[in-house]
């Protein structure tokens, strides 16, 4: 039991709502049954720490353990007050949280402000209109246990990220949103767990939840499932909207009405500055008459009953103990109509709307004032509010030069009107609204360490209120003088708006105002960049976004001046990660323009050239991080360590938009770095990056023989061969713990004559596909893709990939004949998996890297040792049979070269040609090779030539031999005609300078491999792209029609 004397440490939150909401303290019924159900809980762990010595004494364990779980079971450890928004649920919560009994009793208190962020639930993210509260997101759930360590004050690292919470999901390229949702469900899970462990030894445990939309959420910090039996009591306090009266197990749950005239009238009493004490009986019946009128227009709602309580007390004097209120009351009650608003959003509360609409009215003498007013604090609640959290604390001094904008727009008859009424500048408005209440102040230290004034809504209600401001009732003449963007006030009066007028009204007034915010940073900086206000670096890109400013903002967002400063203002990790948000934000809202060519043409965007400006800013990053507390590392191991955490942000960040070869590079850089600071492979970078590195280089699954060392087997063979479950079965792997077999892509690729196929890879188990087996076809449960082997060719080393599978019986039948019967499948005993027309062969990987094109800086490019020797040979005036092979020996990756990894695939049985694919092996298996008219010839392979998989140039395409072995007059006659005419772009290479070696046409890609060069990673020179590796000049992948192979089919035929 703790001490009496010991008083747990209040968030700052529980300070500010008890200080700024004093007389709500009238509820006091209320808290005294939330403090009383608290307390309980401290009664009977009394009362079981006396069954345990009990218990101890008998030496009755089962006894212990059966007492103990009854003891806990009887007493709820929640407490749900639910009510509706504005009724004062997270005030009473904070109350609860201040008293002293509650403060003995619990060892530690936290308070966490659920509520604040939303987004979209909507699949098509961008279509999605309005965003929508849902669960908590990993990113959020992650930064409120780090708000709780802070509290602990548990130590962090340079840029206040607790390392224990500081684990990155890792998408692998073939995932579904259902395996990215579990990745994330099991990350969060993991979370929980480790917060459990820091919790435990202490006590009691307070956890107050503000503003939940959903149980799961209240699940996430439920940390007693897994904490330890010695660990003490936790209990959770909620404060919802929207969690249903049900009674959930050990939950008390407690309604919160709105108030009764009673406690209505002396709230107002209080606000508008009556004493404490004061006998509202002795007023007269007309005064008591229009008091009760007042608080029924303001719908008995304490929010709205305060806001007007502190107007009329800001505005009308302190009202001293004898005064008398009928006038005061009865001037109030003047104009105060009772129309409601048609048509408008039923999720605003029409009491609150009226009674913030009659406080505007209260303070000023015109209407355009008034409406002005109105019009500033609907343009706060649309401009500022981001997609993650609708009341972003904003920088007071951007909110009023905005305002002051708005006011110097005006025509001078309105600029005159609003003098009188003491509107000059945009401190006039902030002090107009939040004498109100409408608006919070708080003087806060921004990014640059400078103490900063903040502005923001102080309640959500309010936030729905300006909006609602802008959506349905005001006009705004949205016009241009002189290419100057100005407000024109309209007479302001309640409309009733078609619904479909509705949406299309708020993004043009959304456009325009962050149009205007944009306006003001152009002027402001001139081109520069110095310290940060508090908002520029974190939110002017997206205002250039939203304000539909796409040119600007992808000139913003590539601006290395921009970059450098922002990284500096906001850290390594924030600073990556806002600026990536808006990179995906971007590459959204020009994905909606491409769709809609008559509005205008995108020519300049490239979304490379953006990754490339924030990588360079990364890796020439120079921190101002002078100590990580997590590992005693000198100086300039610490900025090594900052920027490869950046390049991870990035990579996680592309991940999104499925460019994986480029999220590869990323990591591969991070992981250059890290090897700079020379740390351990047991330090927590080095693990996250060797799991990002993992996740993303996919082995592609081949045939193998039965008795090679390299088969694949699953771990749960004997269950999918029993064919039990219907849900399918996942395909981990006992040959490889913690892996499993995995689609190599997220969507499939397309050819005219193969149709749609996705390859398929080894990765980490959490992306394993799940599958059925009906004794013939391996089929994926989410989309019905059976397992097949490549064209049908049952060959050693042949890749297994996914088609599309049968619909019915008769297509069924069909597929089973077709290709070789390639589609049919045998899950034997010991869990291989072998073809059924092939049974020596299974499913297995290849040890080889394959060789595909790469970025020319990539860290997984290959560099060659004698390439000015295989140059020179293109001059050599022997015919190609008098001439010997040069090596083809790697200067990188060393000692390994590059040599085929599987045995010839026949592709035509007449004229014997073949195709075999290349990866890194022994040096002595290496290619040996002659260079003639930009062709690479392999001597030692019946002069086949180097060639591309797909047409195309393009990150990730793959590189093969292919010719024949046939050696007849139409053959060489064929050969010479394809490599010339037909496949010159497949087979033509450019020998560089530095070593690689380029396609003809692409000189911006060269051959690579899956990993890069570990070896010699510390001596390479981290360097970026020079155009974009996924595209073929211009030419976008799923362009390509037809393969090397398929075009040798159809030319045979």
């Amino acid at each position: 039991m703790p001490k009496s004397s010991y008083l747990a440490e209040l968030p700052n939150e529980v300070f500010a709502l008890v200080h700024n909401n004093a007389n709500i303290l009238l509820r006091t019924a209320e808290a005294d049954a939330i403090t009383t159900t608290l307390l309980s809980s401290y009664q009977h762990d009394a009362l079981a720490d006396n069954i345990r010595e009990s218990d101890e004494d008998k030496n009755d364990t089962q006894g212990q353990e059966d007492r103990n779980q009854n003891v806990r079971v009887s007493v709820p450890n929640k407490v749900v007050v639910r009510g509706m928004g504005g009724t004062g649920k997270s005030t009473l919560a904070a109350i609860v949280a201040s008293k002293q009994s509650i403060r003995q009793k619990f060892d530690t208190i936290f308070w966490i402000d659920v509520g604040k962020s939303l987004f979209s639930t909507d699949c098509n993210e961008t279509e999605t209109k309005t965003p929508a509260r849902n669960n908590l997101t990993y990113d959020r759930y992650r930064e409120c246990l780090r708000d709780m360590c802070r509290h602990l004050k548990i130590a962090t690292d340079g840029e206040g990220i607790h390392r224990k919470f500081n684990d990155e999901v890792v998408r692998s390229p073939g995932d579904q949103s259902m395996q990215v949702a579990s990745k994330y469900l099991r990350a969060m899970l993991a979370a929980r767990c480790e917060m459990a462990r820091v919790l435990d030894g202490r006590r009691n445990t307070l956890v107050i939840l503000d503003d939940v939309w959903s149980h799961e959420d209240i699940d996430l910090f439920n940390f007693n499932e897994n904490a330890s039996p010695h660990s003490g009591d936790l209990s959770i306090l909620i404060t919802t909207r929207t969690i249903d009266k049900t009674p959930l197990p050990q939950t008390f749950a407690l309604s919160l009405g709105l108030l009764n005239e009673h406690d209505a009238i002396h709230l107002i009493g209080l606000e508008i500055g009556l004493p404490r004490h004061f006998d509202f009986e002795a007023l007269s019946v007309a005064d008591r008459s229009v008091l009760s009128e007042i608080i029924k227009k303001c719908g008995y709602l304490p929010l709205a009953i305060r806001m007007l309580g502190k107007t009329i007390k800001a505005y009308a004097g302190i009202i001293p103990f004898d005064f008398s209120v009928d006038k005061l009351l009865r001037n109030i009650m003047m104009g105060w109509d009772n129309q409601q608003l048609d048509g408008s959003n039923p999720s605003v509360n029409i009491s609150l709307y009226d009674t913030l609409d009659r406080t505007f009215s209260m303070v000023v003498t015109s209407t355009e004032s008034s409406n002005f007013i109105k019009l500033c604090f609907g343009a706060l609640a649309v401009t500022f509010a981001q997609d993650d959290y609708k009341r972003p604390w904003t920088s007071l001094r951007v909110v009023e030069q905005l305002w002051t904008a708005m006011m110097e727009s005006q025509n001078e008859y309105n600029i005159e009107l609003l003098k009188r009424d003491g509107l000059t500048r945009g401190d006039d408005v902030r002090r107009i609204l939040e004498t109100g209440g409408a608006i919070d102040i708080m003087m806060l230290e921004g990014s640059n360490s400078k103490k900063t004034k903040y502005i923001q809504i102080s309640h959500d209600l309010l936030w729905e209120c300006g909006k609602q401001y802008l959506e349905i009732n005001s006009q705004l003449g949205l016009t241009k003088e002189e290419d100057k963007p100005y407000f024109s006030i309209w007479p302001w009066r309640k409309l009733s708006i078609p619904a479909d007028n509705i949406e299309r009204k708020y993004n043009e007034i959304t456009i325009f105002l962050n149009r205007q915010i944009s306006y003001i940073y152009k002027e402001m900086m001139n081109g520069t960049f110095f310290s940060d206000d508090g908002h520029m670096f974190l939110f002017y890109p997206r205002h250039l976004i939203k304000g539909d400013l796409l040119p600007d903002s992808y000139q913003l967002l590539n601006n290395p001046n921009f970059i450098a400063c922002r990284l500096q203002g906001l850290g390594m990790v924030d600073g990556v990660k806002n600026h990536m948000q808006d990179i995906v934000l971007l590459h959204k809202e020009v994905l909606k323009v491409k769709r809609m060519p008559e509005k205008y043409e995108i020519d300049y965007y490239n979304i490379t050239d953006l990754i490339n400006s924030i990588v360079f800013a990364v890796v020439s990053f120079n921190s101002t991080i002078h100590s990580i507390h997590d590992a005693p590392i000198h100086f300039t191991q610490i900025e090594n360590v900052v920027r490869a955490r950046g390049l991870i942000k990035i990579g996680l960040a592309i991940q999104g938009l499925h460019l994986w070869n480029i999220a590869m590079d990323c990591f591969t850089k991070a992981l250059q770095q890290l090897k700079f600071a020379n740390l351990p492979v047991t330090h927590p970078d080095m693990k996250c990056i060797a799991k990002c590195i993992e996740a993303v280089t996919l082995r592609p699954v081949r045939l193998v023989p039965k008795k090679s060392s390299d088969i694949l087997v699953l771990k749960y063979g004997a269950v999918l061969r029993a064919r039990t479950k219907s849900c399918g079965v996942p395909l981990e792997l006992i040959s490889h713990p913690g892996h499993g077999i995995v689609p190599m892509t997220s969507e499939s690729e397309y050819l005219s004559s193969w149709g749609s196929f996705c390859f398929l890879g080894i990765s980490t188990s959490e992306s394993s596909i799940q599958v059925q087996y009906d004794g013939d076809f391996i089929t994926r449960v989410d989309d019905g893709t059976v397992m097949n082997v490549s064209a049908g060719w049952l060959y050693e080393g042949m890749a297994l990939a996914i088609v599309p599978g049968p619909k019915n019986e008769s297509e069924r039948k069909k597929q089973l004949k077709m290709t070789n019967g390639s589609r049919r499948f045998i899950i034997n005993h010991d869990g291989t998996i072998s073809v059924a027309n092939r049974p020596d062969l299974v499913l297995g990987i290849s040890r080889n890297p394959n060789l595909y094109l790469v970025d020319r800086y990539s860290p997984n490019r290959a560099i060659f040792k004698n390439v000015e020797k295989i140059r020179q040979s293109s001059n050599d005036s022997k015919e190609i049979e008098d001439c010997d092979g040069i090596k083809l020996e790697l200067k990188s990756h060393a000692p390994y070269t590059i040599m085929p990894i599987n045995k010839d695939v026949l592709v035509n049985d007449i004229f014997q040609s073949s195709f075999r694919v290349l990866g890194l092996g022994p040096s002595e298996d290496a290619l040996q090779v002659i260079y003639r008219k930009n062709k690479i010839i392999v001597r030692n392979h019946n002069n086949y030539f180097l060639s591309l998989h797909f047409p195309g140039h393009f990150a990730g395409n793959g590189v093969n031999i292919v010719g024949s072995a046939l050696d007849s007059w139409l053959t060489i006659w064929f050969v010479k005609i394809w490599t010339e005419v037909i496949a010159r772009k497949l087979v033509d290479f450019s020998i560089n300078n530095d070593g690689t070696i380029s396609p003809l046409n692409a000189p911006h890609l060269v051959l690579g491999f899956q990993i890069p060069d570990f070896c010699n990673l510390r001596d390479m020179p981290v360097t970026t792209y020079t155009k974009d590796p996924l595209k073929d000049d211009g030419m976008e992948r799923k362009s390509s029609s037809t393969s090397i192979l398929t075009a040798l089919i159809v030319f045979f035929w």
